[in-house]
C-alpha cells in the first residue's frame, strides 16, 4: 500500500515538475508562468534558466525514474525514494528562502517530508526482512 503512495506521491511532482521546469527553460525570465526576476535579487541566480533545469532534469525526471523503480519493485526504491524526498525538500527549501511564498511551496515541500517517510519506512520493512521481494 505505501508503495502505491509513492508511485502516486512521485508521478505527481514530476507531473508538475516536468512541464513548469520547460517554461522555466523556455523563458528564463519566469514571465511565462508568473515570476519575476526581481525575486532572485538575493540569490545566486540572475534568471530562472538553472533552477528550470534543476526542476526539470534532476526533480521531475528524477521522480519519474523514482516512480519506475518503484513500480518494477527495485531493490534500492526505498532509498530512491528516500533521497528524492530529501531532494525535494531541499529544493523548496531554497526556494522558500529566496522567492515570496506561495502554498504550492509548501504543499511540494509536504510531498517531500511524505516521500522521505514512506522511504524510511520502507527501508525499515527491508531491513526487518531483507529476502522479502516486497
Amino acid at each position: 500500500m505505501i508503495r502505491r503512495w509513492c508511485i502516486g506521491l512521485e508521478v505527481l511532482v514530476a507531473g508538475g515538475a516536468v512541464p513548469f521546469g520547460l517554461l522555466m527553460i523556455a523563458d528564463p525570465s519566469g514571465s511565462l508562468i508568473g515570476l519575476e526576476e526581481a525575486w532572485l535579487e538575493n540569490s545566486p541566480f540572475t534568471n530562472y534558466l538553472v533552477p528550470g533545469l534543476y526542476l526539470t532534469f534532476v526533480i521531475g525526471f528524477g521522480m519519474l525514474v523514482v516512480a519506475v523503480a518503484e513500480f518494477v519493485q527495485h531493490r534500492f526504491a526505498p532509498m530512491f525514494t528516500f533521497l528524492g524526498g530529501i531532494n525535494l525538500v531541499a529544493f523548496e527549501a531554497i526556494q522558500i528562502a529566496i522567492v515570496p511564498l506561495s502554498f504550492l511551496q509548501f504543499l511540494f515541500a509536504g510531498t517531500g517530508i511524505a516521500l522521505v517517510a514512506f522511504g524510511l519506512w520502507r527501508i525499515r520493512e527491508r531491513l526487518s526482512a531483507p529476502w522479502s521481494a516486497t
